[in-house]
């Protein structure tokens, strides 16, 4: 039997239709990943490193995978490929789905292709905020403070407003 593993998912889309895009990768994590135990509100929130006319919509999922952190990773790109996510050059730019992987167990993962937990998340309102909610008292394996510590200690002025 495989080894199940708790990860956690921060999933954002500023391109029409933003809901239905993060429901299709919700729908894609479940299908080819594994199961999806929480999932938190939609929230909307102005662009983070960029100016986007078309707010931002995310979530955070917990995920229970037997995939290893780096097959992860490769099948959270291939979700985004699929809904038709484009890389470009920039690394803020609009996007269809953006799946980034916030926990992966509690592990400390930094070797050149994936950095867990993820290198901003204690920056980022727009994730700590949809964290909290699910995973209020999950502690950052690094920081060692809890989601709610890193929200009420988190310096981004974003307004978020739940859907």
């Amino acid at each position: 039997m495989s080894e199940k593993h708790l990860v956690y998912l921060s999933l954002g889309s500023n391109v029409k239709p933003r809901t239905e895009y993060l429901a299709a990768a919700i729908d894609l994590l479940k299908k080819s990943a594994g199961k999806v135990l929480k999932k938190s509100a939609f929230y909307e929130t102005g662009s983070w490193g960029f100016v986007s006319e078309t707010p931002f919509v995310n979530n955070v999922v917990l995920l229970e995978t037997t995939l290893n952190a780096t097959d992860l990773l490769k099948k959270t790109q291939e979700i985004e490929r699929l809904l038709g996510r484009e890389k470009k050059g920039k690394p803020y730019t609009s996007r269809k789905i953006d799946i980034d992987i916030l926990y992966y167990d509690d592990s400390v993962i930094n070797n050149g292709i994936l950095t867990v937990p993820h290198a901003l998340l204690q920056k980022r309102k727009f994730v700590l905020v949809p964290l909290a909610e699910i995973a209020p008292d999950t502690v950052h394996p690094v920081l060692k403070k809890s989601s709610l510590q890193m929200l009420d200690e988190c310096d981004d002025n974003s307004l978020i407003n739940k859907l």
